[in-house]
């Protein structure tokens, strides 16, 4: 999956200390229970392995340095057959 990094803060100020993403992955749109962190602004890409049979949901959430977190992204599927 690959994603575009944030360029402003919820609040619309600039994003000058963006610390990395936390992926968020489940077999349910309502229940992403797996988190992945990636502790680098820089990431913008990442293959998710070892995944099982079926359709599987994910999202993403950027986050700053001082922990601030953005909203979750738009959820997005993979079915894996």
């Amino acid at each position: 999956m690959s994603w575009q990094a944030p360029t402003q803060k919820t609040d619309g100020s600039a994003l000058a200390d963006l610390g990395g993403y936390v992926i968020k992955l489940g077999t349910s749109a309502s229940s992403l229970t797996t988190n992945i962190t990636l502790a680098s602004g820089a990431i913008t890409q990442y293959t998710v392995t070892d995944l099982s049979v079926g359709t599987w949901y994910f999202a993403v959430v950027a986050y700053a340095a001082d922990g601030t977190e953005s909203d979750v992204s738009e959820v997005v599927t993979k079915t894996i057959r």
